[in-house]
């Protein structure tokens, strides 16, 4: 649809004795469809009205959502339930020459019901599609995740561009005298290299002033890490000055800015600059102009490509293809008939606690969190119980479970000591103490029943307790504290802040499970943010675990092994011990 098919509009002109032909109905169609259709793209735009969820059914199938969406040109589109469609069943998967493609969703009719018809003269016979069925058509096509285009209201300034990174600046292009203006610095990463990004410099403004009063603006982003795609950003809050002034430059200082990528510096553009405009009206005024600046010719000129549902990435041989991940696309309208609903949802939320004020900083990243990195203690303590046989003799060993220490893999030093409770001379009094050692030292005390030796697992980040009897057994249950201490070897303190220092540990390393039965396999995540992990059983038959760690129990009893680590860093890894019964 074009704007020559919209405009002008005609409608049908009705009066007594007037002769209606097929050409007359056509017209009334098109006047109906057509006003619709405009209102369709003027009032909401082309995006998702609900569903169409895409999701992997398996490795060479999709699963589309039913659901309703509008185009460009304002027609609506509509899926009335689920579709699974293999990718190489897809229109367009032909041309896909790379890794990831783009599913997307269309609008098509097509002319069904064809019935008996006369010609013109009224002697030729023929067939005539009776009606004209609107439908969809799922296609694919080439390339990763579109670039969104940036506001009309906006603009922008490129200030680094390279292979891995991309930083600009954005200010709105007229600003209100006396008001606040966001502006924003945001880096893109362009590549799938695990290189963090250094960025620093001085922005200069005339027109505008900082909280402190000043011109300058000292831009800084240390250690930024994202994935490729994601985006980081950085907001600070200035004012427009009152004045005489129509136009306000922003500018890099020259010789302030620099910038790292991984460990190389990498030059700045310190000759780009954005030019503002000043006026005197509301902000409320500023947008509703600003917004409605698109021209009337734009208008259902953007249904080309139709409506992007998600992104496909895909390993691919010679013939063969596998799909590795499905993320979602869709860009939501927002309906009036929903609104309440909405308001509903935001009224679970908290509202910001008070106004931005000038010169303050917000930070976020898209997609994910910004990687930073937290610190291992460097030692840590608990206490266990080993269950003792009423049968055991002098000289009977037992065993602990395996427990976590906490401090990840590494060399770690762990000291087991016997909890006691001791009589004082306080009548009725007794006092906690724990002997740690050689408890022989301490026969007055008569501790020297049993005696202890650790066992410490260094790869897996946890250790294990033996005890012996040594003497009368006193008790059924074996009260140990221990200690745990980290130290590193001079290649690890070279690594310091490297993976090496992170960890993940569950949070219960041993779970009783009856047979068939389900649970959660949690984990913690020390000095690392939290991040995708992979689940694996290390023996056939052992039961099931899916992505998100759910383990279902087999119908055999055993111990059971489930090794876990971190999908993008292997060697970040634990183990945890299903029992089931």
């Amino acid at each position: 649809m074009n704007n020559r098919q919209l405009f002008p509009f005609e409608r049908n002109r009705y009066y007594a004795g007037k002769m209606l032909a097929s050409m007359d109905f056509r017209a009334e169609q098109l006047y109906m469809n057509n006003k619709r259709r405009f209102l369709n793209s003027m009032l909401y735009g082309p995006g998702v009205l609900c569903g169409l969820g895409v999701s992997a059914l398996d490795d060479l199938t999709v699963l589309v959502d039913g659901g309703a969406a509008l185009d460009g040109g304002g027609r609506e589109i509509i899926l009335n339930g689920s579709v699974a469609r293999k990718l190489s069943a897809i229109d367009g998967f032909e041309t896909i020459r790379g890794e990831q493609a783009q599913l997307r969703i269309r609008y098509v009719e097509e002319a069904v019901h064809p019935v008996f018809a006369m010609g013109d003269d009224g002697q030729e016979e023929s067939y005539e599609c009776n009606r004209i069925r609107e439908g969809y058509q799922l296609f694919l096509a080439e390339g990763s995740e579109e670039r969104r285009e940036t506001p009309a209201f906006l603009q922008e300034a490129v200030f680094l561009e390279q292979e891995d990174f991309r930083v600009l600046i954005s200010v709105p292009k007229a600003v209100c005298r006396g008001r606040l203006v966001r502006l924003r610095v945001t880096a893109v990463k362009c590549s799938g290299a695990e290189k963090p990004l250094s960025f620093e410099g001085i922005l200069q403004f005339p027109a505008f002033v900082t909280k402190t009063g000043e011109h300058e603006l000292h831009i800084d982003m240390q250690d930024i890490f994202l994935e490729q795609g994601e985006q980081y950003r950085k907001d600070y809050w200035i004012v427009a000055q009152q004045g005489r002034m129509d136009t306000g430059s922003i500018l890099w200082k020259r010789g302030s800015g620099q910038a790292f990528v991984g460990e190389y510096d990498v030059p700045v553009r310190e000759d780009a600059s954005l030019e503002t405009f000043f006026c005197n009206l509301e902000p409320e005024q500023m947008a509703l102009s600003q917004t409605a600046q698109e021209s009337l010719e734009s208008v259902g000129t953007k249904d080309g490509k139709g409506i992007l549902l998600a992104e496909i990435r895909m390993f691919r041989t010679e013939g063969a293809y596998v799909i590795a991940s499905v993320t979602d696309g869709r860009r939501y309208l927002a309906p009036p008939a929903r609104s309440e609903e909405r308001q509903q949802y935001m009224a679970c939320f908290a509202e910001p606690s008070g106004r931005e004020g000038l010169g303050t900083v917000s930070e976020t990243v898209q997609t994910t969190e910004n990687t930073g990195r937290l610190h291992l203690p460097r030692m840590t303590s608990g206490t266990l119980e080993i269950p003792l046989d009423v049968n055991m003799k002098r000289g009977d060993i037992c065993f602990s479970e395996e427990i976590l220490h906490g401090l990840g893999q590494g060399e770690v030093f762990v000291q087991v000591g016997v909890a006691c409770l001791e009589e004082t001379d306080v009548m009725g009094s007794r006092v906690k103490s724990t002997i740690y050692g050689d408890s022989d030292l301490f026969r007055e005390q008569d501790h020297s029943w049993v005696k202890t030796a650790v066992k410490v697992y260094h790869e897996k980040g946890s250790f294990q307790v033996a005890a012996r009897l040594e003497g009368e057994q006193r008790s059924i249950v074996l009260l140990l504290n221990w200690v745990a201490m980290r130290f590193h070897s001079g290649e690890e303190s070279r690594l310091a802040g490297d993976c090496s220092e992170m960890s993940i540990v569950p949070r219960m390393p041993t779970v009783r499970l009856e047979a068939g039965k389900s649970c959660l396999i949690d984990v913690l995540f020390c000095r690392m943010q939290p991040c995708r992990l992979v689940y694996e059983l290390t023996e056939s038959g052992s039961g099931r675990i899916s992505q998100d760690g759910i383990y279902t129990a087999p119908a055999g009893e055993g111990l059971y092994e489930i090794h876990i680590y971190c999908a993008d860093t292997p060697q970040i890894d634990t183990y945890a011990y299903v029992i089931v019964e």
